[in-house]
């Protein structure tokens, strides 16, 4: 390792609770300063949920506007770049808007330049010629500038550098990693229920997601509609924030539904809140991996998801059912209504399971602290 530390600057559009940024916070947490200085890019002007953390522990936030909304971004980026501290590494998490990352590093001087795929689709669905040629911009700017061409999964790898992607050297799947520390913990799932005014016997179908059209929360909402008319006790756990939260709020009103279900917000403690969970939902239209379906099979929650979420995401066998989007909520209801929740001895064995996976945060940091130093050798024999 090298006295000076390597230093990273990390893009990404702000450091929330979402899970690409939580598994970087909690990198923040297991490296060492002196080794590894991380510090954060965001373009989104409100505070993020990790700031305060994050600067605690001495990394820098740089704000800068919006590049959608505001000219300048590229020169205020190169200004950044080219001041003190130099950066060894710069890691773009912000899809294909990386291409214009890489470049702009590339100017800088910076020799490591690493792109992420985090996703395999846009939530706005626009098919534009504007959007088109964009896209075909961004893949020859990531194709020209880019050291590295990381992805979260096979379908995300393909989704931002093509189907070939194999043939290129530089890119490789590097999974997110899932802090598991919480999840040892005995959570009193009786204690949690009550603090959410949910009845001890009742069913607890549960969702953890930014409200987005890409989580499909309205599709939640008809299959909860289903259930609840078969399980009178069945209540729907929501955790997160974000623009369409009202819009589903109102939907859950319309329906009647305001008395099954508990809007949670953004919230930390999600270990907690999935130890007193029997049934974890996620129909997504599109997800990279989804980070937070690993946390679920760590609390050996039984999971139904959408089939549009990456095979890698099954890491516990005969705990997630995947059906398609094209069956009815009815169809939804159903399966979910003939699951068995399972008994603590299985969710520790579900547990020890995925602390052995690629996902685990250990394994996860390793590999990425291996690519960083990585550049700190370069640096020295350059």
């Amino acid at each position: 390792m090298s006295v000076c530390p390597v230093r990273v600057l990390e893009v990404v559009s702000k450091m929330d609770t979402a899970g690409t940024e939580t598994w970087l916070a909690n990198m923040v947490k297991r490296v060492d300063r002196k080794d590894v200085a991380a510090d954060f890019l965001v373009y989104e002007p409100q505070s993020g949920a990790y700031d305060a953390e994050l600067i605690e522990r001495g990394c820098r936030i740089y704000k800068i506007a919006n590049p959608r909304r505001a000219p300048g971004f590229g020169a205020r980026l190169c200004e950044i770049l080219r001041r003190a501290p130099r950066y060894d590494v710069i890691h773009s998490h912000v899809d294909h808007y990386g291409g214009f990352i890489a470049l702009w590093g590339r100017l800088a001087g910076i020799q490591t330049r690493i792109v992420h795929s985090h996703n395999t689709g846009y939530a706005d669905k626009e098919d534009s010629l504007g959007r088109s040629l964009y896209l075909a911009g961004m893949r020859c700017s990531i194709h020209l500038n880019a050291t590295e061409c990381l992805a979260a999964s096979d379908d995300a790898a393909a989704w931002m550098y093509g189907s070939r992607w194999r043939e290129d050297a530089r890119c490789r799947v590097l999974p997110c990693g899932v802090d598991l520390s919480s999840f040892g913990k005995c959570e009193d799932a009786a204690r949690v229920r009550d603090e959410l005014r949910i009845s001890q016997g009742a069913l607890v179908v549960g969702h953890v997601g930014r409200f987005h059209l890409q989580k499909n929360h309205s599709f939640f909402v008809k299959v909860a509609d289903c259930v609840a008319r078969t399980i009178p006790n069945a209540v729907f756990v929501l955790v997160g924030g974000g623009p369409l939260q009202s819009a589903i709020q109102n939907e859950v009103r319309q329906r009647g539904l305001e008395a099954h279900f508990r809007f949670l917000g953004v919230r930390r403690d999600i270990a907690r809140l999935l130890g007193a969970m029997d049934i974890f939902m996620f129909p997504s239209l599109f997800e990279g991996l989804g980070l937070v379906l690993i946390e679920a099979q760590a609390a050996g929650l039984p999971c139904v998801i959408s089939d549009r979420v990456p095979q890698e995401a099954d890491v516990v066998p005969g705990l997630v059912k995947r059906l398609p989007l094209t069956i009815p909520p009815e169809g939804w209801s159903s399966v979910i209504e003939q699951i068995r929740p399972r008994f603590p001895h299985e969710r520790e064995a579900a547990l020890k399971v995925v602390e052995r996976s690629k996902f685990n945060i250990t394994t996860s940091a390793d590999k990425l602290m291996e690519l960083y130093t990585s550049a700190a050798n370069r640096r020295n024999f350059s």
